[in-house]
C-alpha cells in the first residue's frame, strides 16, 4: 500500500485521436505542455517559420484530441481554443473542416 505502483498510472503521451476513455486533464496538460514548449521556442533566437514548424504542429495536435474528447462528451468548444485551432492549422498548412 503506498508504494510505487499503487496509484494511477501515468500514460506516456500519445498521437492520433483521444481514446474515448482518456481524461480531459491529460489531454489539457498536453496542450499545456505544448504551448509553453511553442513559447519557449519562439522567444528564442532566430526562430523561423521553419523553425516554429515542428512546435506548432504538435501544439494543433493537443488543442484537437482536446477538443476532439471534448466533442466525444458533448461539450463546446471554447471559444479562444477554436480560434487557436483555426491559426495553427493555417500556418502549418492544414486544412480541416
Amino acid at each position: 500500500m503506498g508504494g510505487p505502483g499503487s496509484g494511477p498510472a501515468e500514460r506516456a503521451p500519445e498521437t492520433g485521436p483521444p481514446e474515448v476513455g482518456e481524461s480531459l486533464r491529460s489531454l489539457l496538460l498536453e496542450v499545456h505542455r505544448a504551448r509553453a514548449a511553442q513559447v519557449e521556442e519562439q522567444a528564442g533566437r532566430g526562430a523561423t517559420a521553419q523553425t516554429l514548424l515542428p512546435v506548432r504542429r504538435a501544439t494543433l495536435e493537443a488543442l484537437e484530441n482536446y477538443n476532439v474528447a471534448l466533442r466525444l462528451r458533448g461539450w463546446p468548444t471554447p471559444p479562444q481554443m477554436r480560434l487557436d485551432i483555426q491559426l495553427l492549422r493555417s500556418l502549418c498548412g492544414v486544412t480541416r473542416p
